[in-house]
């Protein structure tokens, strides 16, 4: 194996960093940064894979397994597994998109796009009693990765995996089939430009059960955010802002339900599921703002092809995020 020591610091990247700050830019370094484990525990490369949309590095350090993805020359952190607490949600992005639970606390059927390294999938999975999901990635080397490394189940019939284009996927869902749409995925620094539009969203919206909600993993400082925003904002009758401690993490919740969620009914709900969650939902329903107003409507973002060209169209933008989405600013 190979051995390495990295310092991790938060990078302020577009979109996913616009679609959340997720990605942590690791640097290599002569000595080991701190961390949870000993100094002389070097973090060592279990594998690395290449596909025709990611290179995926897969790395050990003591008690922990990390995910990253290189891009330009860094490795953006996708993921953390904590071998003797697999069931613990490292990140705190991760734990701000649970706030979906907060605003539907009764979900059944979820549909996740983005594995990364599984840790939010594998975590509801665990937390939500009866919880149906479907798992989708572009990348067949993260779904791989996932499996092998960071326990994501690969044959559990509640547990369904697809190696797809996340659009091409919702698309061929049922209508009002299901219950929280989760969307997390990204190439590089950014969300190609097809997973974040007014038609993309119109067809989540679409598959979304009465009452059901989507979350959308966003870094509010970034350029691309007011157009993020707004395109939500034209879709959805209701958009929840929950905010991670520092404010820049931030998780929008978006539902089409008659009426908005008062934050009595948020900590009420928080309140319930707190038994079944190990971080603090009472904290994350004070971090809330409902339906932030001041969005400009010629900042809404539309789809640059008509719908019978959807395929090729996905293939076009998820190719053109090398490192960066075309459009980025």
């Amino acid at each position: 194996m190979r051995r390495r020591a990295f310092v991790a610091a938060c990078a302020l990247v577009p979109l996913s960093q616009a679609l959340g700050c997720r990605a942590t830019t690791v640097a290599p370094t002569t000595t080991p940064a701190s961390a949870p484990e000993p100094a002389h525990d070097e973090e060592q490369i279990l594998e690395e894979a290449h596909s025709d949309y990611n290179h995926v590095i897969v790395t050990e350090q003591g008690s922990l397994r990390r995910m990253y993805f290189e891009t330009d020359g860094r490795w953006l952190l996708q993921s953390t597994y904590e071998l003797d607490r697999p069931d613990a949600l490292h990140h705190e992005v991760f734990q701000t998109m649970v706030s979906s639970m907060l605003v539907q606390p009764q979900v059944r059927r979820m549909c996740m796009i983005g594995v990364g390294g599984g840790q939010l999938s594998n975590y509801l999975f665990r937390h939500v009693p009866g919880l149906e999901l479907d798992v989708v990635d572009i990348c067949p080397e993260v779904v791989r990765l996932a499996c092998t490394y960071f326990g994501v189940p690969k044959s559990d019939p509640r547990y369904r995996l697809h190696v797809a284009d996340g659009r091409v996927f919702i698309e061929s869902l049922a209508p009002q089939s299901v219950d929280l749409l989760v969307l997390d995925a990204f190439r590089g620094h950014s969300i190609p430009r097809h997973l974040r539009t007014r038609e993309f969203f119109e067809a989540c919206a679409k598959r979304l059960a009465p009452g059901g909600v989507q979350v959308a993993n966003m870094h509010r400082r970034t350029p691309r955010y007011p157009a993020d925003r707004a395109t939500l904002a034209s879709v959805f009758a209701h958009n929840y802002r929950f905010a991670s401690n520092d404010d820049v993490q931030t998780s929008i919740v978006s539902t089409n339900t008659d009426a908005a969620l008062t934050p009595a009914q948020l900590q009420a709900n928080a309140s319930t599921l707190q038994p079944n969650f190990d971080f603090d939902l009472s904290g994350l329903a004070r971090r809330c703002v409902v339906n932030e107003q001041g969005w400009d409507p010629n900042a809404i973002a539309h789809d640059d092809f008509e719908s019978q060209q959807l395929q090729e169209a996905a293939e076009r933008h998820n190719r053109s995020c090398a490192p960066t989405c075309d459009d980025d600013g």
